[in-house]
C-alpha cells in the first residue's frame, strides 16, 4: 500500500487483517472469498469495499474492482483510497479521461482531506452515478426535453446501460433500440446532485422534488 493509501485508515483488525495479509502474501483468492464474507458482514465499510477491489483486481477482475471501488466512493465520499483504486481500475480497462478525474480527486483529497462542506458542494469534478448491485457505472449526462418534461440521460461508459432520470413531467421513458428496462426506483436529490456538472447541478437544484425517478435499462 502507498503512502496516500495509509491516510485516514484505521489499522485493521481481525479478519480483515488477515484477508489483508493474505493478499500480501499473494494468495487474491483467498482474500477476495475473505474479503467478500466481510462485505456482507459489514456492507456499510468502505474499507473493505476498498480491500475487495484491490483484490479482484489482482486477479485481473477488472470490471468487480471498479464497482468496488464506486461503492466505496458512495459510501465515503472523502475516502482518498476508493478514488486511488477507481483510477487504477479505469486505467486498467483503459478509461484514461476518467481514470485522471479519478486521480484528480484523490489529489484534491490529499491537499484538503478535510473541505468544508460548502466546498463540496461546488465541487466541480462529479461524482460517478453508480448502481453497484447491477454494474452499472456513469459519468456523463445530458438533458432532454424542457420544463414541462425534462429528463436527464446517460449511457455507461462500456455501452451497456443507459439510465433516465426525470425531472419534470409524467411522460415515461421509452425504452432504447436494443435496451429493455432493468429496475425503476428514486434517486435521492443529494445524490443525483453529485453527480452532475456545476451547471447541470444548479438547474435541478430549482426544483423542489426530494427524489426523482429514475429507469435503469440494460442492452440484451
Amino acid at each position: 500500500m502507498g503512502i496516500i493509501s495509509q491516510v485516514g485508515r484505521k489499522a485493521p483488525t481481525g479478519r480483515h487483517k488477515e484477508a489483508i495479509e493474505l493478499l500480501e502474501a499473494g494468495r487474491a483468492r483467498e482474500a477476495v472469498m475473505m474479503l467478500a464474507d466481510l462485505a456482507d458482514a459489514d456492507p456499510f465499510n468502505p474499507y473493505i469495499c476498498v480491500d475487495l477491489g484491490k483484490s479482484v483486481l489482482v486477479l485481473g477482475m477488472v470490471e468487480q474492482a471498479i464497482v468496488a471501488a464506486r461503492q466505496a466512493v458512495e459510501l465515503d465520499g472523502l475516502n482518498m483510497e476508493a478514488f486511488m483504486l477507481l483510477a487504477q481500475a479505469l486505467e486498467s480497462k483503459g478509461e484514461m479521461a476518467e481514470a485522471c478525474q479519478a486521480l484528480r480527486r484523490a489529489l484534491d483529497l490529499v491537499r484538503n482531506p478535510m473541505p468544508p462542506l460548502t466546498e463540496l458542494e461546488g465541487e466541480k469534478v462529479p461524482l460517478p452515478l453508480s448502481f453497484a448491485e447491477h454494474g452499472a457505472v456513469f459519468m456523463n449526462f445530458e438533458v432532454s426535453g424542457d420544463g414541462a418534461n425534462l429528463h436527464l440521460k446517460s449511457l455507461s461508459s462500456d455501452g451497456k446501460f443507459c439510465v433516465d432520470v426525470r425531472i419534470t413531467g409524467d411522460t415515461a421513458a421509452s425504452d432504447l433500440d436494443g435496451f429493455s428496462i432493468l429496475t425503476e426506483g428514486l434517486l435521492p436529490q443529494e445524490r443525483l446532485l453529485q453527480c452532475l456538472p456545476e451547471k447541470f447541478a444548479f438547474a435541478v437544484g430549482l426544483f423542489p422534488a426530494s427524489t426523482y425517478p429514475f429507469t435503469l435499462q440494460k442492452k440484451g
